[in-house]
């Protein structure tokens, strides 16, 4: 038990089959967990993909959370890849909302072209995310795998204003 009422966890690498047990320990430490979608790790039992929730937030139990809406393309997109999951948690009175989003990038993209290809998509679309909420603390955070200023997608953010990077 912390003081934190929300964590944005990456490479959390949880198999399906041991989301229920991780759900159970998050709960007897006073949180509820949010995942990411299923994917396929690169990780390979005997010649199939392990399937695998690569990210989760984890919000203090008893707090309202609500899934948002991905109706749009980029944010469809971004869910199919596992790598991302966002919630918007009432704060105050619960009339006002912050937005919390987690990012993992992919592994090694600072320095495998494609990889780093697969990765800008990814950021170009999560980082679309919080210009759709101006009116709405949006907290981004993530492991990108990549220097935010060797990424076009971030540097595109940062100057436009949409992402300043509180902490590295």
């Amino acid at each position: 038990q912390t003081d934190a009422d929300v964590y944005a966890w990456q490479k959390t690498q949880v198999h399906t089959e041991l989301l229920d047990v991780a759900s159970d320990r998050a709960k007897e430490l006073g949180y509820a967990l949010h995942w990411g979608r299923q994917s396929d790790c690169d990780n390979y039992v005997e010649g199939e993909a392990t399937k695998m929730r690569r990210v989760a937030l984890a919000v203090r139990t008893g707090w309202p959370v609500y899934a948002m809406d991905h109706s749009e393309l980029s944010s469809a997109g971004l869910l199919q890849t596992g790598r991302w999951a966002e919630r918007a948690i009432p704060v105050g009175d619960g009339t006002a909302h912050v937005i919390v989003a987690t990012v993992y990038g992919y592994s090694g993209s600072s320095c495998d072209p494609t990889l780093a290809r697969a990765n800008e998509t990814l950021l170009r679309a999560a980082l679309h995310r919080p210009s759709c909420f101006v009116a709405t603390p949006y907290f981004f955070c993530g492991d990108i795998n990549i220097n935010p200023v060797a990424s076009l997608a971030c540097c595109t953010a940062f100057d436009a204003g949409v992402l300043n990077d509180v902490t590295a």
